[in-house]
């Protein structure tokens, strides 16, 4: 159930991303199951407009950290 939330947390935030342009690493993840990954690859997610936002990480970590639990 953790594991369907943060997905949900992350698509409400970002949109469809599963195989769309942009999203390859997370999508690539997720397929092959390699879920010790999912942390990395939401992390490469922390950007708006080209620019890091604290906030994006900050909720990045709090996905994956639901994820894993």
């Amino acid at each position: 159930a953790n594991k369907k939330a943060a997905l949900i947390s992350f698509a409400y935030n970002v949109g469809a991303f599963n195989k769309a342009s942009g999203f390859n690493t997370i999508s690539t993840v997720l397929d092959n199951k390699q879920y010790d990954k999912v942390k990395s690859a939401l992390l490469l997610y922390v950007k708006s407009n080209g620019v890091t936002s604290q906030g994006l990480i900050n909720r990045r970590t709090d996905e994956a950290n639901l994820f894993n639990t």
